[in-house]
């Protein structure tokens, strides 16, 4: 993630307070580098979408332009 909307952080403590939860975790209410997000949307500077570590280990892309149902789906614990 970037600081392009507000300081955030990968892992560990936030010392900003207000929804420290959700910058250290993320949202997927919007589609990946949505335009019109706010600081707790999953974001990147990576050209078409947004790189995710996976449970797994595996590190994969997941594009600027994935349905937002199915983006949805991959981000909770336990996908439908």
């Amino acid at each position: 993630r970037t600081m392009s909307m507000v300081p955030s952080t990968w892992l560990g403590v936030d010392s900003y307070g207000e929804d420290a939860a959700c910058r250290l975790v993320g949202s997927a209410i919007t589609k990946p580098n949505c335009k019109v997000c706010d600081e707790c949307e999953f974001s990147s500077r990576h050209p078409g979408g947004v790189n995710f570590l996976w449970a797994d280990g595996h590190v994969s892309l997941l594009s600027e332009s994935l349905d937002t149902s199915t983006y949805q789906q991959l981000s909770r614990r336990m996908a439908l």
